[in-house]
């Protein structure tokens, strides 16, 4: 019983920090969004890395390293596809 209670403890302790990290990892996902829906370019350096690389299968040939040129491919994606 004693190994069960340590055990169980053992998971609680670690799992309640990864749980706060998945909910502050969310927020900073939703105001990202936030930014870029508002079309708040500045803002988004609030939640992207300066050093931003981008990966995506849909625009193989579209290469973003930074923050400026994230900001730049956003700006060209509001400009081709309007609300």
């Amino acid at each position: 019983m004693t190994r069960f209670l340590l055990t169980a403890s053992l998971i609680i302790l670690f799992t309640i920090p990864c749980l706060a990290d998945e909910a502050e990892n969310m927020a900073v996902v939703g105001n990202m969004i936030s930014a870029a829906n508002a079309r708040d370019l500045d803002g988004l350096g609030n939640y992207v890395a300066k050093n931003i690389v981008r990966h995506s299968v849909a625009t193989p040939g579209v290469d973003v390293t930074d923050i400026d040129e994230f900001r730049y491919f956003i700006q060209a994606e509001f400009a081709t596809t309007p609300d």
